[in-house]
């Protein structure tokens, strides 16, 4: 499913016509990537491809998707208490607006910020999730950052705002109408 994600951004950001990309097998550097950090495999350097430093900071990334999932499944949880608890109650709708709008408003406040000045905020982003600087590599010496320059990021950071984007409105429609089809 992501692959042809990656792929598109690689041909976007012209990274088939670097020279350090050009003495890797793309498609098996993309696949060890994507397998390692979605659980399928546990090692992504089986094939010795990276170096020490782009493979500790694969596995940093690897403990913060790690850690979204488990903070997504939570997230889950509660909200789905909160609707079922709070659903009942004649106010609802009210208070889910409010609370709606209060999270967009987080959320088009960040994106403002990220917009402004995405490599001020990849940098910030970097400092505040990451002890050590393993993020910081060089195109002369990490396939990495040559197949995922800045640029990838910032596709992907819109790509997942979009997405987040629907499914709230899909959401926030789904309680209106769940609460709608209650109070009937």
């Amino acid at each position: 499913m992501l692959k042809p994600l990656y792929e598109g951004q690689y041909k976007s950001n012209k990274v088939y016509d670097v020279a350090y990309v050009k003495d890797y097998p793309v498609a098996q550097v993309t696949d060890d990537i994507i397998l390692y950090l979605a659980d399928i495999i546990n090692d992504m350097n089986q094939r010795g491809f990276f170096k020490d430093r782009e493979h500790v900071h694969v596995i940093d990334v690897k403990f913060l998707f790690d850690l979204g999932k488990i903070v997504r499944l939570f997230n889950i949880i509660i909200i789905a208490y909160l609707i079922s608890r709070l659903s009942r109650e004649e106010d609802f709708v009210k208070k889910y607006r409010i609370s709606y709008i209060g999270v967009i408003g987080m959320i088009v406040v960040v994106a403002t910020i990220i917009s402004k000045n995405f490599s001020a905020a990849f940098v910030k982003f970097h400092h505040i999730f990451f002890n050590n600087d393993y993020w910081i590599l060089y195109p002369s010496e990490s396939i990495i950052i040559n197949l995922m320059p800045e640029r990838f990021f910032m596709s992907f950071t819109v790509y997942i705002g979009m997405i987040f984007a629907a499914l709230s409105i899909l959401f926030y429609l789904g309680v209106s109408n769940l609460h709608w089809r209650s109070v009937d």
